[in-house]
C-alpha cells in the first residue's frame, strides 16, 4: 500500500469512493481509494485496509458499476469474515449491501453509482 496523505480521522459515517484499474486481460494492476487519496497494489492489501477503517467510522465504499466489476475484486473475501444484515435492490439488481463484520459487529455498506446515473463517469464529468 502506498499512503500519500493524512491518516483516516474517526468519524460516525464516511463516503469513500474507490475504483479498480486492470489489464486488458483482467490482471489486477491497483486500487484507488479517493478519501486520503491511497493506493493499494494488491485487493488483500485493500481487505485488510477495511477491517482497520471499520474500527474507526461506519464506511460507505463506491464503485461505479461496482456490482458488475469493483466490488467483486473483493466480496469473495469479505463474506468470510462479514454477514449480510441488509440490502436494497432495484429492478432485480443490487444498490446496496450492507455487510456486518462478525467478531466486531462493526458494519460497512457497498454502494454502486451505476444505479444513481447509468452511464460511464466520463460521460458524466
Amino acid at each position: 500500500m502506498i499512503k500519500k496523505t493524512t491518516e483516516i480521522k474517526s468519524t460516525s459515517y464516511t463516503e469513500v469512493y474507490y475504483d479498480i484499474e486492470t489489464t486488458e486481460t483482467g490482471k489486477f494492476l491497483s486500487l484507488g481509494w479517493t478519501t486520503d487519496d491511497y493506493v493499494f497494489r494488491h485487493v488483500d492489501s485493500f481487505t485488510q485496509f477495511l477491517y482497520e477503517v471499520i474500527e474507526l467510522t461506519k464506511p460507505r465504499l463506491w464503485a461505479h458499476n461496482g456490482w458488475r466489476f469493483d466490488h467483486l475484486f473483493f466480496l469473495h473475501e469479505l463474506y468470510t469474515h462479514f454477514s449480510v444484515v441488509d440490502g436494497t435492490f432495484q429492478n432485480g439488481k443490487v444498490t446496496f449491501l450492507t455487510l456486518v463484520h462478525t467478531p466486531s459487529g462493526k458494519k460497512l455498506t457497498l454502494s454502486d453509482s451505476f444505479n444513481l446515473f447509468q452511464t460511464s463517469l466520463s460521460n458524466v464529468c
